[in-house]
């Protein structure tokens, strides 16, 4: 039981990890801002600034338990993932 319990947070680890280097990419991908206009490209790049230092901020908070963070990152993965698309579709 105890092997199993201890392999279940190994899993929630890695894919903890995998998550946050998603959101790390997503953050850091301003190739989507390339053809909308300086003050937009600034406004988006610091969109995505503010959401990497809150993920970073979550993914750093040891002290909260590991389901939640993993929890909350996965909520800013998908609000990082509206506001990419909505990027896409203004310049679509």
């Amino acid at each position: 039981m105890k092997a199993s319990i201890k392999h279940d947070e190994i899993a929630l680890k890695i894919q903890f990890d995998e998550l946050y280097e998603k959101i790390v990419d997503l953050t850091t991908d301003n190739s989507i801002f390339k053809t909308l206009s300086k003050d937009e490209q600034k406004t988006g790049k610091a969109q995505l600034k503010d959401f990497s230092d809150k993920c970073f901020e979550i993914y750093s908070n040891e002290d909260d338990d590991i389901k939640n963070r993993y929890h909350k990152l996965l909520d800013y993965k998908n609000q990082i993932d509206q506001f990419r698309s909505s990027i896409q579709k203004e310049i679509a």
